[in-house]
């Protein structure tokens, strides 16, 4: 949202805003709460952590949303004032949930499997991880084998479009964008960390198919349209456990 003082801010601009974040913030939950085949992903630790983010983001927006609709617009400026205080030390809020998440993810990053992926601590590559874990599902459970019927095909495309929906919103962009719109009634900015992405998507050397296949999909729109290569490096994976190395 481009920065506009208070002043010429208007009721429309700022209900627009509000609802194209939510139009964003809630198909991620819905997702979060169960991802098709990534139960045991939506499960993990930090993904938990990152739900409580994004249920964080629902919350402020819906409540923001709420009192601009029922009060106007005259009273959304004390009412951000009250909660950015009030937020400040709270373990749950808003901020501090972010600084966990990113504390963690770091941590994540750090581990032998996750650095093999040449994974960063930012939430696209946390999203991309999803599709490396979810095969191992798919093997495991023997959802996946050498014979891939149209039905499995069918599963496994969606798989993706839902996963790419997950991967276009980033925590970080829509933080950014609440922080900066709150900023505007508080005039106060908020810091936020993150760690920068290398917009050059260069590949590192690696043996793994899956570090290949993470790097097209970070330069494609329609991941769908990819299912062929999701369907090699889930079989290269089946017939290697290097693949997964």
């Amino acid at each position: 949202m481009k920065h506009i003082p208070i002043r010429d801010q208007t009721y429309d601009m700022v209900n627009d805003h509000l609802t194209a974040l939510l139009e964003r913030v809630i198909p991620a939950l819905d997702l979060l709460h169960g991802l098709p085949f990534s139960s045991r992903w939506t499960e993990q630790p930090l993904t938990l952590q990152a739900r409580g983010c994004f249920q964080e983001l629902e919350s402020v927006l819906l409540r923001l949303w709420s009192v601009l609709r029922s009060s106007g617009l005259e009273f959304l400026e004390p009412e951000l004032v009250t909660w950015h205080h009030a937020q400040k030390r709270d373990p749950k809020g808003l901020i501090q949930r972010y600084y966990r998440w990113q504390e963690e993810l770091c941590r994540w990053t750090s581990q032998p499997e996750q650095q093999s992926l040449k994974l960063k601590p930012v939430w696209q590559d946390y999203v991309l991880y999803s599709l490396f874990f979810s095969g191992k599902t798919w093997h495991e459970t023997g959802l996946y084998n050498d014979h891939v019927t149209p039905e499995i095909e069918l599963v496994l495309r969606h798989h993706l479009e839902q996963t790419e929906l997950l991967f276009k919103t980033d925590l970080y962009q829509i933080y950014t964008e609440i922080l900066q719109f709150i900023a505007i009634f508080i005039e106060e900015s908020i810091f936020l960390p993150c760690v920068a992405i290398n917009p050059a998507l260069v590949e590192a050397p690696s043996t793994s198919p899956w570090l290949h296949f993470f790097n097209i999909l970070r330069t494609h729109d329609t991941w769908a349209d990819k299912i062929q290569a999701y369907l090699q490096v889930l079989g290269s994976t089946d017939s290697s456990k290097e693949a997964y190395v």
